[in-house]
């Protein structure tokens, strides 16, 4: 049965200063060069900013979507150490591909991408001060074999009655932004439904405007099997997923 769906639709066609920006990298082959940015400077009491953790993976390794297609990898994950009152959302992942992971269609990332994470202040927040967060970075990346790879990452953002952006990550991530990031939400005027018969499940979504018919769909949280068809059919302003359920994976929490 479908508990409920976290899905991600991605329409397809398709740091200045130092205390917003911190890197790591030994320089080996096998070694992913990670660093983290902000999105500002300074931060006003209860408004928000993202921090984006940047994963420039050697050539030829890939690391993996939310959803791996698989079940068995691990994607990339933050441990965040937060000033009193700060809270951080779930890691945001950008738009994945397929590729083939030892024989298994996959989901995940090649070559340079970024992860986001909305870092809210608390409203009581006094100016002036040096707010430090720390990001304990997690991931997998393989290629013939896997390797587990970490990072640790520390910045400072001073606080004040505004905020004010670091213009170092518009210069750095606008582009990716647009072409990679999803937004939080589908449009209020969109409409998304799904049924299950049979095991198999049927998405459909009626969107305002005209959909590209080479529409892509990658789910989030592994209820679509995968390594089973995945048909995506989309005509004007209408587009129909079809899929079958992934009885492997637990859906019960």
């Amino acid at each position: 049965m479908i508990k409920k769906f976290f899905t991600v639709l991605y329409l397809t066609i398709i740091s200045s200063s130092i205390p917003a920006h911190a890197q790591f990298g030994s320089g080996d082959d096998t070694d992913t060069q990670s660093s983290l940015i902000s999105s500002a400077n300074s931060i006003a009491p209860g408004e928000s900013f993202h921090v984006a953790l940047k994963l420039a993976q050697p050539s030829g390794w890939h690391s993996y979507y939310h959803n791996d297609g698989i079940g068995i990898s691990q994607s990339p994950n933050i441990k965040w150490t937060l000033p009193e009152g700060y809270t951080a959302s779930e890691l945001i992942f950008p738009t994945p591909h397929h590729f083939d992971s030892f024989g298994f269609n996959s989901y995940g990332y090649e070559g340079t991408h970024y992860f986001y994470t909305k870092i809210t202040a608390p409203a009581d927040l006094a100016a002036g001060n040096t707010a430090t967060l720390t990001a304990d970075a997690s991931w997998q990346i393989c290629k013939e074999n896997c390797l587990q790879q970490e990072s640790s990452h520390t910045i400072k953002i001073t606080t004040a009655t505004t905020t004010i952006s670091n213009p170092a990550f518009d210069t750095e991530l606008a582009d990716y932004q647009k072409k990679y990031i999803p937004a939080s939400t589908a449009p209020a005027s969109w409409t998304v439904s799904a049924t299950d018969t049979d095991k198999k499940i049927k998405i459909i979504v009626n969107a305002d405007k005209q959909l590209p018919i080479d529409l892509k769909f990658y789910e989030y949280n592994g209820q679509l099997d995968a390594q089973k068809a995945i048909d995506i059919s989309s005509l004007g302003k209408k587009a129909t997923i079809k899929g079958v359920f992934n009885e492997g994976n637990d859906f019960s929490s």
